[in-house]
């Protein structure tokens, strides 16, 4: 919902409507969606964190030093996401925004592994190369590439012969 309405304000902040749409009235509504969602969603994350299992919530607590830091980068972009939300920031809430959602990523992260401590670690995978699907995969790009190339030159050929 948050990011709906960041979106809902950017289109009104770039004027991207078509039709009688307010951009300016979009750019607001979207702001206040956003502010009101983010308001709701720290509220939940927190309430999340406390219903973690002990073991996985001290890694947020001290217990892991990076863990710690994750929390408080994640509390404080969240909170300022919040406050340029309230201040109808809409540029610098994205920026926040995206820099929040990188951090969630790695919060997520920090969880699952923590949860699956007891079973399962990645050093106890094996690991065997496996080099024809990148073979395939790089042979792919490039025939994608040269595809690519050839229609920019048909293009800009197309484009001489108008003017």
């Amino acid at each position: 919902m948050a990011v709906g309405g960041l979106y809902l304000a950017l289109i009104g902040r770039f004027n991207f409507v078509k039709g009688k749409v307010d951009p300016t009235a979009l750019q607001e509504s979207g702001m206040r969606y956003f502010t009101i969602a983010t308001a709701i969603q720290m509220v939940m994350g927190l309430w999340f964190l406390i219903s973690l299992p002990k073991e996985v919530m001290l890694l947020f607590m001290g217990q892991s030093a990076w863990g710690t830091i994750l929390l408080l980068l994640g509390l404080s972009l969240a909170t300022a996401a919040l406050y340029l939300g309230a201040r109808r920031q809409v540029v610098k809430s994205a920026v926040t925004v995206l820099l929040l959602m990188l951090v969630m990523v790695l919060i997520r992260d920090l969880v699952r592994t923590g949860y699956l401590a007891p079973y399962f670690s990645l050093s106890e995978l094996q690991v065997t190369p496996e080099y024809s699907p990148l073979i395939f995969f790089l042979l792919v790009f490039a025939l994608g590439i040269a595809l690519v190339g050839y229609m920019l030159k048909l293009t800009f050929e197309c484009r001489k012969e108008v003017k």
